[in-house]
Order: C-alpha cells, then sequence, then structure tokens
C-alpha cells in the first residue's frame, strides 16, 4: 500500500472509522514501515495530549454580553421595514438576467445545431458521435506518474 493512502487513513484508524478490510490493510502497511509507524506514534500522542486537554472556560460576563448582544439585534430587525417583491427582486437583477439568458441558450443552440441540418443530411447524430470517439482515442494518456497513483486507487478501491 502507497504511504500517501495509509497516512490520509491514519486519523480514521485511530478513531476505529476504517472499514475492516482498510483497518486491515493500514495495520499490515504500519508493520512493515517504519515512517509510517512513527507518524502514527505522533498522531496518537496528539490526539493523547488534546483529549486530556482542559476546556476552555469562557471569561467572565462573556455569556451575558452575548445575549444582551443578541437582543439588541433581534430587536434592529424587528424595526428594520419589511422589503417587498420589487426590492428582492431589483437586488438580484443580474443574476436572474444571466439565468434567463442561459436557458434561452439552453432552448436555442439544440435547434440550431440538431434541427436544420439533419434535415440537410450533413452530419448525424451517430456520425458525430464516432467522430468524437474516434479524437478522443487520439489524445495522449495521462502522465506516467499519475497514471500509477490513479491505478493505486483503484486498486486500493477494489480491494475493499
Amino acid at each position: 500500500m502507497i504511504c500517501r493512502i495509509v497516512r490520509n487513513q491514519l486519523s480514521p484508524h485511530l478513531d476505529g472509522r476504517l472499514s475492516t478490510p482498510a483497518m486491515r490493510r493500514v495495520k499490515a502497511h504500519l508493520q512493515a514501515c517504519e515512517r509510517c509507524r512513527a507518524e502514527c506514534a505522533e498522531l496518537r500522542a496528539l490526539k493523547a495530549m488534546l483529549g486530556g486537554a482542559a476546556q476552555p472556560a469562557a471569561p467572565p460576563g462573556f455569556w451575558d454580553s452575548l445575549h444582551a448582544d443578541l437582543r439588541e439585534r433581534a430587536l434592529q430587525r424587528e424595526e428594520e421595514p419589511a422589503r417587498g417583491w420589487l426590492a428582492w427582486t431589483w437586488r438580484r437583477a443580474p443574476v436572474l438576467t444571466a439565468g434567463l439568458a442561459a436557458l434561452l441558450l439552453a432552448a436555442i443552440i439544440p435547434v440550431e445545431y440538431f434541427g436544420p441540418r439533419l434535415s440537410r443530411g450533413s452530419v448525424s447524430v451517430d456520425e458525430m458521435i464516432a467522430g468524437h470517439a474516434s479524437y478522443c482515442a487520439r489524445q495522449p494518456l495521462l502522465e506516467h506518474g499519475r497514471m500509477h497513483y490513479l491505478v493505486a486507487e483503484a486498486d486500493t478501491a477494489s480491494g475493499e
């Protein structure tokens, strides 16, 4: 198992949140890898130290001050006049305009691309898909290192 994947799983491992197969893989890797075992020990010590730390206490008067501030804000909200639908719409005009433009484009583009051309017999949907598949087949694969990482992730996922 790759150390990077194990290190991402150390915290869930210590909390007991991993599935049984994943827990076994992490334990097996920890037995074989000194660096990951050391990192696991550090993480275990940190969790123990944080778990034993005293809970912080709020300074005197904090809660009274907070409650007074919340009451004041609630009163200010009640005093504000309610805004009507026109003010709500006006503030959102740019968003509404962009949404309507996108909706219009979504309605027009399929008609322009698929409607008249298919009736003239130029390119069918099947020919378009075949051309796209041919184009994708000619494209280079990802760089070598990234491909190994993806294969390792796929092996990890399929092993569970």
